[in-house]
């Protein structure tokens, strides 16, 4: 079965790779492919930072070791990938890229971020928020006029 899995895996990054969509949203999905086959989610969700030095940190959703009491994750933004990766930027960030991979076929699928990440981003004053919408379509998310930008990938 781990062959299997394995084997999954390396056709998902392929296809990741060969995508069109931006070099850190790409990086950002392979960075959310899960390590372990017991992982069941029927998605996975990855966020690439970027500092105002240029620092690049990474983050994925949930927690390695995550209290089962936790009802909703909503409640707790950290355990998102944009919480993570907001942690790991401190107060001053210049962008994060997030994107979200169906586990059922690999492809890319809406990324943007939560009403409860939002408002940390916000808080936070991070400039802009790239995430992918699907395989032929990513957003930009300009947070200080909270406006939303869709391009297409050719």
């Amino acid at each position: 079965m781990v062959h299997n899995f394995e084997y999954r895996m390396n056709l998902f990054r392929k296809e990741i790779q060969a995508s069109s969509m931006p070099k850190h949203l790409i990086t950002a999905a392979l960075n959310s492919l899960p390590n372990l086959e017991d992982d069941n989610r029927n998605f996975w969700l990855g966020a690439v930072g970027i500092r105002h030095d240029s620092a690049i940190v990474h983050a994925k959703n949930g927690s390695i070791s995550c209290d089962r009491t936790f009802k909703r994750h909503e409640k707790f933004p950290y355990l998102h990938a944009e919480g993570r990766v907001i942690r790991k930027i401190g107060t001053f960030g210049k962008a994060i890229y997030v994107s979200r991979i169906s586990r059922l076929d690999g492809s890319f699928a809406m990324a943007r971020p939560c009403g409860t990440c939002s408002i940390l981003i916000t808080s936070r004053n991070i400039e802009k928020v790239y995430y992918s919408i699907n395989s032929n379509q990513y957003g930009i998310w300009l947070v200080k006029k909270d406006q939303d930008k869709v391009f297409n990938i050719s």
